[in-house]
């Protein structure tokens, strides 16, 4: 379903809605000090002791930065600017609010627009460096498998040739250094294999008998 059918059925753009949200992992998650800047900037534009940076979900709302009031009169001096994503979805807002009377003017406006492309550019940046790791975790995993089966031959065909009936002194010396680098190297391509599951939050821990 796309957004344009989305928006014909309520039920299905909040699905959407939180399918986005959960997509730039900001749900359940604690503030974080990446968007103060950009808070402390919409409060200095506005010269006002309250503002924050705040995303919504449904009824809920995550709130990732904040400067003074969890929740400003917006009655006094209320100001602020959606969180637009590339293919449409307001997801939440950067705001600034007074305990006084003002008006603000359009450059202060534009502003706080520009600070809120800054939070999605910010968002999309994070999504794009993860797709980046990720790729490359991928290609880490194919090149360690391809470099593991080799050496596993490697070893065996050393270990058998250690153990071929006759052979001289040098040769066994040889077959078994050879077979000792090579589980070595295995052992490392594990170690590899292991921490890229464990920082992918993939590591399962294997049962094994003690006897």
């Amino acid at each position: 379903m796309n957004i344009d059918q989305a928006e014909n059925n309520p039920h299905s753009n909040e699905n959407l809605h939180l399918a986005k949200l959960s997509y730039y992992d900001i749900l359940d998650t604690p503030a974080e000090n990446a968007f103060d800047q950009l808070t402390q900037l919409a409060a200095a534009i506005f010269e006002v002791p309250h503002a924050g940076i705040c995303f919504q979900a449904s009824e809920k709302i995550f709130i990732k930065s904040q400067i003074g009031s969890s929740f400003p009169d917006e009655s006094v001096f209320y100001v602020s600017a959606p969180f637009i994503t590339p293919d449409g979805f307001d997801i939440g807002q950067i705001y600034a609010a007074g305990d006084q009377p003002k008006a603000a003017t359009e450059k202060q406006l534009s502003m706080l627009k520009l600070l809120a492309d800054m939070v999605i550019e910010k968002l999309e940046s994070r999504i794009a460096i993860r797709k980046a790791l990720r790729a490359y975790d991928d290609r880490l995993h194919v090149l360690v498998h391809d470099l593991k089966n080799p050496m596993t031959t490697i070893s065996l065909q050393s270990e058998l040739l250690g153990r071929i009936p006759g052979i001289d002194e040098r040769a066994s010396l040889i077959a078994e250094k050879i077979n000792t680098q090579s589980k070595r190297m295995i052992d490392n391509l594990e170690g590899l294999l292991s921490s890229a599951r464990k920082e992918a939050h993939s590591f399962k821990p294997k049962k094994q008998k003690l006897t």
